[in-house]
């Protein structure tokens, strides 16, 4: 399915199970520049060779809530690969035994073009999720300047594993953020070479400020 446009549309009470996909659009959903989307999906067995089940283009926002993400594989952002969306919300949401080859175990959000975004995971579950950088969730900017708003709140991380870097959330090269918090999220069984939270490289772009310094 592909939105396009400058509309809004709801997604509700959706079952994907063992599909497939290749190439620059998801395995459920596309959502392209301009379009808003509301879901509230189960996707279970799908699998792509690059992008997630669900893929945001620039300017796109998604308002994910009761969303049930298991068993999937893909490159980077199993269940949700967001590239230059300007706003995603995920709230009442699990994730489970996902797997990436690369980055995001279930979420891979990628700040390009729009310089002010914002991404927040409310009330939700990651477990069992696996990917080389970030287990269940890796965060990227492709441009300087691009600035994130960041809030993670009453979750937990489960059993999540990095081969490489961060077990639960990666957040790479050239990210800013204009605020970010951590609240009330627990973090358990987690495994990777560089620990739970791992913080690569941040510039200090006026008025951003780092997670952690």
């Amino acid at each position: 399915m592909q939105l396009t446009g400058t509309d809004h549309a709801t997604v509700h009470n959706v079952t994907e199970i063992a599909n497939k996909a290749s190439g620059d659009t998801g395995v459920v959903l596309t959502v392209r520049p301009g379009f808003s989307v509301e879901i509230n999906m189960l996707a279970r067995n799908n699998e792509h060779d690059s992008l997630g089940l669900i893929f945001l283009s620039t300017g796109t926002a998604l308002s994910a809530s009761a969303f049930i993400c298991e068993d999937n594989t893909s490159d980077s952002g199993v269940c949700i690969y967001a590239e230059g969306s300007a706003y995603v919300g995920v709230s009442d949401s699990s994730f489970k035994r996902n797997h990436a080859g690369s980055k995001g175990g279930a979420i891979y959000f990628l700040a390009d073009k729009v310089l002010e975004v914002n991404f927040w995971i409310s009330i939700s579950t990651f477990e069992s999720n696996e990917a080389q950088y970030g287990g269940a969730v890796s965060l990227s900017s492709a441009v300087s300047g691009s600035t994130i708003s960041f809030t993670l709140e009453g979750t937990q991380f489960l059993g999540n594993k990095g081969s490489s870097q961060d077990s639960a959330v990666n957040v790479e090269d050239n990210v800013c953020f204009r605020n970010a918090e951590v609240t009330e999220c627990s973090f358990d069984g987690n495994s990777s070479p560089t620990g739970t939270l791992f913080l690569k490289h941040h510039w200090a772009i006026s008025p951003c400020r780092t997670l952690l310094s």
